[in-house]
């Protein structure tokens, strides 16, 4: 997955404590950049970065893979918003369509 930092100063995003070690995990994307993130590291600091992402400092550039199967992903979309998806479309297409309807994915 690709965030880009769309402000002039760096963005630092951190997740809570790490039980193990006692580290939180920590990321920073730098001013007017983008950051490639492996998909379980975005996790981590997902619910940071969301915020973020509706104020239009962050922007989603690619986002990370669903785990979601086609059939998964349809019914939640139709449970949650009430719209049905075609089965036809590619697993990325129906993830964009999922999360434009406002679904999390």
């Amino acid at each position: 997955m690709k965030i880009k930092n769309l402000t002039a100063r760096n963005v630092g995003l951190m997740a809570g404590h790490n039980k193990e070690r006692g580290i939180p995990f920590r990321v920073n994307v730098v001013a007017n950049s983008t950051l490639e993130l492996d998909d379980a590291d975005y996790a981590k600091v997902k619910s940071v970065a969301k915020g973020l992402v509706e104020k239009g400092i962050l922007k989603i550039v690619s986002a990370p893979a669903t785990q979601l199967t086609k059939k998964e992903l349809i019914a939640k979309v139709l449970k949650e918003v009430d719209v049905e998806l075609k089965e036809s479309l590619s697993l990325p297409k129906l993830q964009e369509k999922a999360e434009a309807l406002g679904v999390e994915v």
